[in-house]
């Protein structure tokens, strides 16, 4: 089964994004640290799955907080550069696609999904909603991040493209996201969509200026449902009551 392009990508490449590029660039990314601190509750014991975890930085963040975390990749030097980058006892990465993990049924109290829908076709995402409903332990939580198609952000990978800042975004992204699409996603047959919505206006910006700045104009831009962000969320939870 076909998980998402066949396009290479450098095992470090979450890594020098999220911590050596620009500070604009940076503050990008640490937009998706404070949307864990906001929705995913994390605490000493919860069982994670950060699931497409690439270089492993957010695996990391969330085993910080105390989480017991599983990063799972199908990219083998991003698999391999995570487990020799970050060591926490809490911490695990296995080469796996995520159709197929190998954990028991209701194994798992939180899943991870940053960045990753857009690389993941819609029949493809089917199967892995199926497999994510098993793992997940009744009123569990799962967290997508994905860009915002109907915003300006097909302008910003054009030109990110253009200037080969990264490999082509053009042929990772094969689904375009947006709101809409959380909406309908497969993700809705299993969980209930307890928020949704976007981020990343202007806080990147301010971080120019002030790190502290940015984050406090990310919370007011997080609590007001406006939308044309760059990225967006979608949190769902799984009912209390399955049995699965």
């Amino acid at each position: 089964m076909e998980e998402h392009t066949t396009l290479h990508i450098p095992g470090d490449y979450q890594y020098r994004a999220n911590y050596l590029g620009p500070v604009f660039q940076r503050f990008f990314h640490h937009q998706r640290r404070l949307l864990i601190d906001w929705l995913l509750a994390l605490r000493p014991g919860v069982r994670v799955l950060d699931a497409g975890c690439g270089s492993g930085v957010f695996a990391h963040y969330m085993a910080s907080k105390g989480a017991t975390v599983l990063g799972v990749d199908t990219n083998e030097d991003a698999v391999e550069f995570a487990a020799r980058t970050f060591h926490q006892q809490a911490l695990t990465f296995w080469k796996q696609p995520m159709h197929q993990i190998t954990l028991p049924n209701s194994s798992i109290d939180r899943i991870l999904l940053s960045e990753v829908l857009e690389h993941l076709s819609p029949e493809y995402l089917a199967t892995v909603a199926a497999e994510f409903d098993r793992l997940l332990s009744p009123g569990g939580l799962l967290l997508a991040t994905a860009p915002n198609y109907h915003s300006v952000w097909p302008l910003v990978e054009k030109l990110v493209d253009t200037m080969h800042l990264v490999p082509s975004l053009h042929e990772q992204h094969i689904t375009k996201s947006s709101i809409a699409y959380l909406k309908r996603c497969p993700f809705n047959r299993y969980g209930v969509l307890k928020a949704v919505g976007c981020f990343n206006y202007l806080a990147p910006a301010v971080s120019l200026v002030s790190w502290r700045w940015a984050e406090r104009v990310a919370r007011l831009e997080f609590r007001m449902p406006i939308p044309g962000g760059l990225q967006i969320y979608g949190l769902w939870e799984k009912p209390a009551c399955s049995t699965t």
